[in-house]
C-alpha cells in the first residue's frame, strides 16, 4: 500500500503536510488563546450615569446647585444642575483615567455637592453603560463668598443704623447747659 501513495505524492509529502497542519494548529490555538484572555484584560472601563433627587440638610436641593462624582483619581468629566431637587445624566466615567475596567473594580465612588461629600457612596461595578437611580443627601453646604458678603453688609447696615440712632437719641437726651451765653 505504500507504493500506491508514494506514486499518487510527491516523496516527502506526507511529513510535510503533517508539519504544515501541526503549524495551523499551534497558530489557530494561539489565536484563539490570545483573543480570549486578551479581550478580558484589555476592556477599558464603561460609564455609569446617576440619577435621583438631592437633598441638602433634609430639604431639597436649591436649583443651580452643581453635583459631580468620583471613582479614584477620575473626576466627572463635568458637573450637573439640581433643578426641581432632582439630578439627571451624572456621568462617572473613569476610562478618562484608567486604561482597564480591572483597575477600576471595587472602588468606592463619591459624590458631591458644591465640594460637600454625600452621605452615600457607590461601588464601581463592571457592565456596559449602566445607569443607575441614586437619591443623595448632603449635610448642610458652607456659605459661599456671595452669602458672606451679603450677610457682612447686612451686619454694617445694621450696626451703622444702630450707631446713627444712638448719636441722636444722645444728642436728645443730654443735659442742656443754662448760663449767660450757653444756649442750646
Amino acid at each position: 500500500m505504500n507504493r500506491t501513495r508514494s506514486k499518487v505524492l510527491l516523496p516527502g509529502a506526507d511529513s510535510k503536510r503533517a508539519w504544515a497542519a501541526g503549524l495551523l494548529i499551534l497558530a489557530v490555538l494561539a489565536v484563539v488563546w490570545f483573543s480570549w484572555t486578551g479581550t478580558a484584560s484589555a476592556q477599558p472601563p464603561y460609564p455609569i450615569i446617576y440619577e435621583g433627587s438631592a437633598t441638602i440638610g433634609g430639604k431639597p436641593a436649591p436649583d443651580g446647585t452643581k453635583i459631580t462624582a468620583r471613582v479614584g483619581r477620575a473626576e466627572s468629566p463635568r458637573p450637573v444642575e439640581v433643578v426641581d431637587g432632582k439630578y439627571n445624566t451624572l456621568l462617572v466615567d473613569p476610562s478618562l483615567e484608567y486604561e482597564f475596567v480591572e483597575d477600576v473594580v471595587g472602588l468606592t465612588i463619591t459624590f458631591y455637592a458644591d465640594g460637600v461629600r454625600a452621605v452615600e457612596t457607590h461601588v464601581f461595578v463592571e457592565g456596559t453603560f449602566l445607569e443607575r437611580q441614586l437619591d443623595l443627601n448632603f449635610p448642610e453646604l458652607p456659605q459661599t463668598g456671595d452669602q458672606i458678603w451679603g450677610n457682612l453688609w447686612l451686619v454694617l447696615g445694621a450696626a451703622g443704623l444702630a450707631a446713627v440712632a444712638g448719636g441722636a437719641l444722645l444728642l436728645v437726651l443730654r443735659p442742656r447747659k443754662r448760663g449767660p451765653g450757653l444756649t442750646v
